[in-house]
């Protein structure tokens, strides 16, 4: 069996659940609130910032869904 050399091994995993990076989550809630702003210029109406409501709930998976990493093979295929 070939061994690799330790350099080449994957870093051992952090403990706990991956967090989002910073600086993605920023720029989803800068954007949200560009939106946010934009609406109210252009429409005037308050009750139009419901749909930027919506937005922000449907960002929530993409904010609280784990990280996960592929080591760039996949389960089908032989070892």
């Amino acid at each position: 069996m070939l061994q690799f050399p330790t350099a080449a091994r994957g870093r051992p995993r952090p403990h706990g659940r991956p967090r989002p990076h910073p600086l993605a989550v920023a720029a989803r809630l800068v954007v949200l609130a560009l939106v946010a702003v934009l609406t109210l210029i252009t429409t005037r109406e308050v009750e139009q910032l419901r749909w930027i409501g919506l937005l922000a709930v449907a960002a929530i998976p993409g904010i609280l869904a784990r990280a996960t990493r592929s080591s760039g093979r996949s389960a089908a295929s032989p070892k």
